[in-house]
């Protein structure tokens, strides 16, 4: 983004009248503008099944929709349960609604519960996720380029834009996490953006582009291992709110396997070997992510390379990998309902 690019964009959040103001009452505010047309039918009732399941139904309908937002995106990268107050913003902090700051695999919502996940942690391993929600039935370059400029001056130790006392929580913690920089022992944090609308995202040139160069300035800024910019229509949005409705289901050959010996209370179960990518397809997402619902009974995530896992590491790349099976616990699998024949969980 230019130096103009950036003027602009301030002048923008000022014509929307963005106020230093925070939450509790400090300042003059004036009412942000109400945008857009109404919701197609499906989004719609979403939205109310939503909104009565999270006992969130006297908010207004924007304010709804950026909860329901921030639930359906943020759980596509984290599949844990949450509470969406602890993700959107709900006052006036210009160009995004949502933040979730994902640290070892859990939600650090504020600094006591960061500093508890930290304290005592050899490494960190970090995902960023912003989420600007707008009912409309359109994107816009404008709202586009605002939303990733806030997200830049949320990593500034200086930030032009004006913070309320939630979004001045959230950046003292985005702080301290690179502060410990020397715990990214895996990678630098990921960075991911959604912006949702109740329209539809046809990649139209004029968007794309903007998009793409809002990708590429949040690069740029050299403190992300990735960053994605996700543009979020109606119909994506209804996929991602399914899936956190629907059970997961997965299809694998489990050819090298015997029965095991009966186990009060265990319908059926099954001992054997199963090759690392067959591994894989089973607890990866079709996007590419960890579906970390999958290990929400697991008492620990990955414990970044400390001796065990290095000597696991080690011996995957050794000539003596075929004895991998014979040296680690391996993985146990546990399903409501399954199919031996083919294998279907």
């Amino acid at each position: 983004m230019t130096e103009h690019e950036e003027e602009a964009t301030l002048a923008a959040f000022r014509t929307q009248g963005v106020c230093a103001g925070d939450r509790a009452g400090g300042g003059h505010c004036s009412p942000a503008p109400t945008w857009g047309a109404t919701m197609d039918r499906i989004t719609e009732s979403m939205l109310r099944e939503f909104s009565a399941e999270s006992g969130i139904d006297s908010l207004d309908e924007s304010s709804r929709f950026e909860h329901f937002a921030s639930y359906s995106t943020v759980q596509r990268l984290h599949a844990e349960t949450f509470d969406t107050s602890d993700i959107v913003l709900g006052g006036n902090e210009p160009g995004i609604d949502g933040i979730a700051i994902i640290v070892n695999g859990l939600l650090a919502p504020d600094m006591d519960t960061f500093t508890a996940i930290t304290e005592s942690a050899a490494t960190l391993d970090v995902v960023f996720i912003f989420i600007q929600a707008d009912r409309s039935r359109s994107f816009e370059t404008g709202k586009m380029g605002s939303f990733v400029f806030a997200v830049r001056d949320f990593f500034k130790d200086t930030p032009q834009l004006p913070r309320s006392d939630r979004l001045r929580e959230l950046a003292d913690i985005q702080a301290a996490i690179y502060g410990q920089s020397a715990k990214f022992k895996r990678a630098n944090p990921g960075c991911y953006l959604f912006y949702v609308t109740a329209g539809e995202w046809t990649g139209e040139t004029q968007l794309e582009a903007r998009r793409q160069s809002g990708v590429a300035d949040l690069r740029s800024e050299s403190i992300f291992s990735s960053v994605e910019f996700e543009c979020v229509g109606a119909d994506v949005l209804q996929k991602l709110y399914r899936q956190t409705k629907n059970a997961i289901e997965r299809d694998f050959t489990f050819t090298n396997h015997i029965l095991a010996p009966e186990i009060p209370g265990v319908k059926e179960a099954y001992l054997g070997t199963l090759p690392a990518t067959d591994l894989l397809s089973l607890i990866v997402s079709e996007d590419g992510e960890i579906t970390r619902g999958l290990f929400e009974s697991n008492i620990r995530d990955f414990q970044g390379y400390n001796q065990v896992n290095e000597a696991i590491k080690n011996t995957l790349a050794s000539d003596h990998k075929a004895r991998f099976v014979l040296m680690n616990n391996g993985v146990t699998i546990i399903a409501r309902n399954f199919t031996s024949r083919t294998f279907r969980l």
